[in-house]
């Protein structure tokens, strides 16, 4: 397991490195950081920035999108509900075979916030923003829930303290 907290932290791990941990874990706030360090521009790039002088150093690149994760896990992943802060732009840019949400509360605020997390998932053609409007969103506000909802059951699963509570073996509580 490594705790990757980022390259302007640890400085630069190889890519094939990090590859080679079962786990690597993040925060939301290191991935946040680490979009600074993803497609840099270089002094003597066409497609890059142009500079008056040229650059004396290349900055160092993040290694996180450069690895093809088995799995992606986001915990708390209401914290990429909004598709256009850092860190789920980051959170996008991780390329990956399995991708997993797990949160409380996957809506905070409005129905909306789903695609944020079907945009993460890939779950298609929903991740498209334009598609999530015109399929599920603006019927759900018409009142066309069916479409929503079976789309709901089918990536949502909820546990209750009920379901789980024989595989936690908390002992019985009593008073004195």
């Amino acid at each position: 397991m490594l705790v990757y907290k980022g390259v302007a932290t640890q400085g630069y791990l190889q890519p094939r490195y990090l590859g080679s941990f079962d786990i690597v874990i993040t925060t939301y706030e290191t991935l946040s950081r680490e979009l600074n360090y993803v497609d840099l521009p270089h002094s003597n790039s066409h497609a890059g920035r142009r500079f008056r002088f040229p650059k004396r150093f290349m900055a160092t690149p993040s290694p996180l999108p450069c690895v093809e994760w088995w799995r992606v896990c986001l915990d708390e992943a209401q914290m990429v509900e909004c598709t256009t802060t850092k860190t789920a732009e980051m959170a996008l840019r991780l390329a990956a075979t399995n991708r997993w949400c797990v949160t409380g509360t996957p809506i905070q605020k409005t129905i909306n916030d789903l695609q944020g997390l079907l945009m993460f998932l890939g779950v298609d053609p929903y991740w498209v923003p334009q598609w999530w409007q015109l399929c599920l969103y603006d019927p759900y506000c018409y009142g066309v829930k069916e479409p929503m909802h079976k789309l709901i059951a089918q990536y949502l699963w909820r546990t209750a303290k009920k379901d789980v509570i024989h595989q936690i073996d908390i002992p019985h509580q009593r008073e004195e």
